[in-house]
């Protein structure tokens, strides 16, 4: 391949050929690392622009992290429209790298992380116009119509993000702080400032129409309601006996079909009584499920599919039966 053959992608100018130069200095210098030294691989034709060019080897440089650093820096100077959008969300992601081994040899001085929250703000404000933001509206509402949200990969990816929100993601001391901060700042911002008008209207009490209650009626009508707690709470005394006489029961809301070593189709359900009584890692279980494991098996059992509700439903009542059974 010819890595001057941009097809119009770069503008001709000074950074265009400050670019070019520092590239053809470093493939003169080295065509591959250096052992010892550290060298950062990069596409000479950016990948994003060029995507058929990802995996050629000769669009491949060795730089040093500042050479790296300036290149994208000019990169963003010598493109325009889509590309220079790319351009600047890649100096983005490589000036927020974390900073270590050798790369913290250098740092990102005042001027050149200005210029990068500038540049990120304009670009992203060119490139969201107003039809770009209706289009992509219609694209996302078309997605969402047409999804199937009953389908075993919505549900794990579904899975996958709750579990990551609930248990996986950590809040810094410093992120806390910061979002703190924000809150205070933006309340005090706000203060001794008129309300805008949507902001008046979501406060105001509204009356339903009677169209609105007429929809509701129908909505609601032959549908099961409660006997005769409507309005009233249960007392403390109530709710300890309730959770006295509960002591014991196997709550069940979801079951996984997984394969045996020996190739049975075992349905786990409930989850925590089967794993335990193939001594399996529920863990282990839960990253098979969402596809993170690099070996795709835990112990020899694979996952098959996330069961059914009427799968589920004759166990549920059997534990239920046998619960009260226990209970009398």
């Amino acid at each position: 391949m010819n890595i001057y053959e941009h097809n119009g992608a770069f503008l001709t100018n000074k950074y265009t050929t400050w670019y070019y130069n520092i590239i053809e200095l470093a493939i003169k210098k080295r065509e591959v690392p250096v052992d010892g030294e550290y060298y950062e691989s990069h596409h000479i034709l950016p990948k994003s622009i060029f995507p058929k060019y990802k995996s050629n080897k000769s669009n491949l440089v060795y730089l040093t992290p500042k050479e790296h650093f300036i290149c994208h820096l000019l990169l963003t100077k010598m493109t325009y429209g889509r590309n220079r959008y790319k351009m600047s969300k890649a100096l983005t992601m490589l000036m927020h790298i974390k900073q270590i081994g050798d790369r913290s040899k250098y740092s990102i001085n005042s001027r050149w992380y200005d210029y990068q929250r500038r540049l990120a703000h304009t670009v992203k404000k060119d490139y969201w116009t107003a039809e770009r933001r209706r289009l992509q509206s219609i694209k996302l509402t078309a997605y969402n119509s047409e999804v199937d949200k009953t389908s075993d990969e919505y549900l794990s990816r579904n899975a996958a993000i709750q579990y990551y929100q609930l248990y996986e993601k950590v809040w810094t001391d410093r992120a806390i702080q910061t979002r703190l901060q924000n809150c205070l700042t933006a309340a005090a911002n706000r203060k001794g400032k008129p309300w805008s008008e949507n902001r008046r209207m979501s406060h105001v009490p509204r009356k339903q129409t009677d169209s609105s209650n007429e929809k509701r009626r129908i909505k609601m009508k032959g549908r099961k309601t409660s006997d005769g707690m409507l309005g009233h709470n249960h007392t403390d005394a109530s709710k300890k006996k309730c959770s006295n006489s509960n002591k014991g029961l196997i709550v069940i809301k979801r079951g996984y079909w997984y394969e045996s070593p020996q190739g049975a189709q075992i349905l786990f359900c409930p989850i925590v009584e089967t794993a335990n009584l193939y001594n399996l890692s529920l863990e282990q279980l839960r990253l098979l499920r969402l596809g993170k494991l690099k070996k795709n098996h835990h112990r020899g059992w694979r996952f098959i599919r996330t069961a059914t509700a009427d799968e589920i439903s004759p166990i549920k009542e059997l534990y239920l039966n046998n619960f009260h059974q226990k209970k009398k």
